[in-house]
């Protein structure tokens, strides 16, 4: 009785990994198989591991060096199976690939050979693949060949039937690189193959001996022969135009050629590939144009190269390089970042964290440059209001870092709510970076849900937000304090909202507050104690012009950027009570929140719309659970939110509570640590805890 399905295996000097192979191979969950094993002329200790299985459904064929193709042809002509599987002898089968794959062709007749995904290991075993690859690897559902002849986009996890294999005559031995891509095209013109999208089937080890790699010529001389074959066979002319021949052909020699670049890359060669990227930038400047290749390419640079030394058990020695941008007026999130570490220095001595400013003067590149070849990581800080004047600069920093096998990693304290062209700018960090840090879920969540970041989601990392202002003892007495108590001393209630003006924090909500007051007769008069940020949506003339159609420009006020603590907390004794009108709700990314309860004064502020907002942030969330903070329910309207408002501005003052900064900041730092270095040192995951100071 015939099996069901034959493994063809051709083994040439395969010792280290033929009995991996085959113990994968004959532990499927499906039994009723054959292995036919083709030592091609192995000079290594291949035959003595082939000797030792004594499994009855394994044959061993022998014959001289003669080519992968020759030998997988003589396991093709034993076959008694009527589905046939080729398995390269260092690559293994998940345990059930062999089942389902026989499942789908005995469900789908009409295909010539199902298909589905591969994960990538290096020659220790070890995932190279990454973790949203899976997602944006999408498989053809039908017009196999029309999708093929453009770009092989199987890796060996194919299961074909026997007859349309012998049907096709095999393999070709004149072809060196690229035999298994011309097989299957040649297949493809019998019938269509079944996609299997959600099966990862195979295990593909990549190795820099393999003829992957080692049959590639330079980047002046790239190896089409397998492009010329697929094009030259008279059957694919007869099926498609001329000029959907042309297309498909200059797609394929793009993805020919940017697959070398990446090897060169993995492999360590960083001047051959810097000519790849140069001569590709002037043959396949179209590339761009195709953004999931430009997305593949790009993430498989972030592959581990085989040759790295493998991470000791403990914490490594490493210098981290923080990026950040010199402007007069420091927001929120570079106050954050230079504080952050600032922590990271005093609690962690022994490692290398400092800052780099970076301006947006071309000429400073080969500074910055020198400064990034010195570091291990570096670190992007995002969105700050300087970056937001750079758009290439960014860009050549990490594409510079990322030649020099740099790990990149990022900081997000933004995502939707930035104008679609920041987005675009802000994207390739995202999309390169090993590790994404958000101080919030809500942040996390967006990234997740953005289907151009393919899955970036995965690699979000939570820090608690600490507070990055502190109430001083002593007070500040300024001028511009005495004018806002002139107009407070004409007002019925003043209503303060703390931090940077932009679109995300709905400031234009506050002055529909204001206006709904007067309009009953409340003189209210509204502090606004930032500046706007700059921002490519007009939001500053949007909010001016929505202040003079009220009418309510005498109860409007815009401090502009407060330098100092002792200033701040003075001019927030003048309020009467603090109103935020976040349209996501409360989130932990709000550290304006937290520097307002740090006052007498009650705070105003939407409920948060998620359960789970704070769970990775004690301190904010033991601030909440006091009852310090007075929430607007989802549903309320103008009127509903201008009678709490008043309500909480009447209320006797209140002490305010006490924020231990210091555990704050000691939990800040252990998960900023643990996202930077865990996926070398998992075990910094656990150092990542809120606690108190003893």
């Amino acid at each position: 009785m015939s099996p069901q399905v034959t493994v063809v295996i051709a083994a040439y000097n395969a010792e280290r990994f033929i009995r991996e192979t085959l113990e994968s191979v004959l532990g499927q969950h499906l039994q009723d198989l054959e292995v036919i094993v083709v030592d091609d002329g192995s000079t290594d200790g291949t035959q003595q591991v082939l000797d030792s299985f004594s499994d009855r459904r394994l044959t061993v064929l022998r014959q001289d060096n003669s080519g992968v193709s020759v030998a997988r042809n003589a396991g093709l002509a034993l076959a008694r199976a009527p589905y046939i599987f080729f398995l390269d002898a260092d690559d293994l089968l998940t345990p059930d690939a062999l089942y389902k794959m026989v499942n789908t062709l005995e469900d789908n007749p009409e295909h010539v050979a199902c298909f589905g995904h591969h994960i990538k290991i290096a020659e220790d075993g070890s995932d190279l693949s990454m973790g949203s690859y899976i997602r944006w690897k999408l498989l053809p559902a039908d017009d196999t060949l029309r999708h093929l002849i453009a770009k092989n986009f199987i890796c060996g996890a194919i299961c074909v039937k026997t007859d349309a294999a012998r049907t096709v005559g095999g393999f070709d031995p004149t072809l060196k690189l690229g035999e298994d891509w011309e097989f299957w095209c040649r297949l493809a013109l019998l019938g269509d193959f079944a996609a299997m999208p959600n099966d990862i089937l195979l295990l593909y080890r990549q190795r820099f001996s393999s003829a992957n790699y080692r049959l590639r010529k330079s980047p002046l001389r790239p190896n089409h022969q397998a492009v010329d074959v697929i094009y030259d066979n008279p059957e694919i002319r007869r099926r498609f135009s001329h000029s959907e021949l042309l297309r498909r052909r200059r797609l394929a020699e793009i993805d020919v050629f940017w697959v070398g670049a990446r090897n060169e890359y993995v492999q360590g060669r960083m001047l051959r590939f810097l000519a790849y990227l140069t001569i590709g930038a002037l043959w396949y400047p179209d590339s761009v144009l195709r953004p999931r290749l430009v997305y593949l390419f790009f993430r498989g640079l972030q592959q581990p190269s085989y040759d790295q030394p493998r991470p000791s058990n403990g914490p490594a020695q490493e210098r981290c390089l923080f990026l950040l941008t010199p402007s007069k007026e420091a927001c929120a999130v570079e106050n954050f970042t230079q504080k952050l570490v600032s922590a990271l220095q005093s609690r962690t001595p022994n490692q290398g964290y400092e800052m780099l400013p970076v301006s947006g003067r071309l000429r400073d590149l080969p500074a910055i440059f020198r400064k990034i070849a010195k570091t291990d990581r570096i670190v992007f800080s995002l969105p700050l209001v300087a970056w937001k004047k750079l758009l290439v600069i960014p860009i050549f920093i990490l594409l510079f870092a990322t030649v020099m096998r740099r790990p990149v990693s990022v900081f997000m304290h933004e995502w939707k709510g930035l104008h679609w062209l920041r987005r675009l700018a802000l994207g390739p960090i995202v999309l390169l970076s090993r590790t994404i840090i958000v101080v919030s879920p809500f942040i996390s969540d967006q990234i997740a849900s953005d289907r151009w970041l393919g899955g970036a989601g995965a690699k979000c990392r939570l820090v608690p937000h600490p507070p990055t202002v502190l109430r001083p003892r002593e007070r500040l007495v300024t001028e511009r304090i005495r004018r806002i108590r002139e107009s407070a001393s004409n007002s019925d209630v003043v209503i303060g909202c703390f931090g940077s003006i932009y679109r995300g924090k709905a400031a234009t909500a506050l002055l529909d507050i204001c206006q709904h007051l007067n309009n009953r007769g409340v003189r209210a008069l509204i502090v606004f104690i930032g500046n706007f940020t700059k921002s490519l949506d007009d939001y500053e003339q949007e909010f001016w012009s929505k202040v003079s159609q009220f009418g309510i420009k005498d109860h409007v006020i815009v401090t502009g950027y407060i330098p100092g603590e002792a200033e701040l907390y003075t001019l927030f004794e003048e309020i009467g009570v603090f109103l935020f009108l976040f349209p996501e709700g409360l989130t932990a990314r709000r550290s304006s929140v937290i520097a307002c309860l740090q006052s007498d004064r009650p705070v105003v502020v939407p409920a948060p719309h998620s359960a789970t907002e704070f769970s990775h942030h004690e301190g904010f969330s033991a601030l909440i659970e006091s009852g310090v903070l007075s929430f607007i329910p989802p549903a309320a309207d103008l009127r509903a939110i201008a009678d709490q408002l008043l309500v909480a501005a009447k209320q006797a003052p209140r002490t305010a509570p006490v924020i231990d900064a210091d555990a704050w900041w000691r939990a800040a730092t252990a998960a900023t640590r643990a996202a930077l270095l865990e996926p070398d040192h998992p075990s910094l995951a656990a150092q990542a805890h809120w606690a108190p100071a003893e």
